[in-house]
């Protein structure tokens, strides 16, 4: 998912400016075609394991993976293709930085 800007209004409530995303959870798609074919998973599962050790790398733990937190659009880059996107990091832990610091 793409940031585009994030900060504070003068009134110190936090912002962050996302893409916008036109598509499906895989919650939604699960509960619309059931059981998906094995491809069609593989694929799904792949583009979610990508995304989840990216976020690793970057010492984040995402701590909330469900369908409904997978998000299927289409591929721009491929057409008819499907890219998938990871959301909702809210409760994700940041396991690379010293967060004793913090406190």
């Amino acid at each position: 998912m793409d940031i585009f800007d994030l900060g504070h209004t003068r009134a110190a409530a936090a912002y962050i400016v996302m893409e916008l995303l036109e598509g499906e959870s895989l919650a939604a798609r699960l509960g619309r075609v059931g059981a998906l074919p094995v491809g069609e998973a593989c694929a799904i599962a792949r583009q979610v394991a990508a995304a989840v050790a990216a976020a690793h790398a970057k010492g984040i733990v995402h701590r909330d993976l469900k369908p409904d937190n997978v998000f299927v659009v289409p591929d721009p880059e491929r057409p008819g293709a499907e890219r998938v996107k990871v959301l909702d990091f809210g409760i994700a832990k940041l396991s690379a930085i010293d967060t004793r610091a913090w406190r």
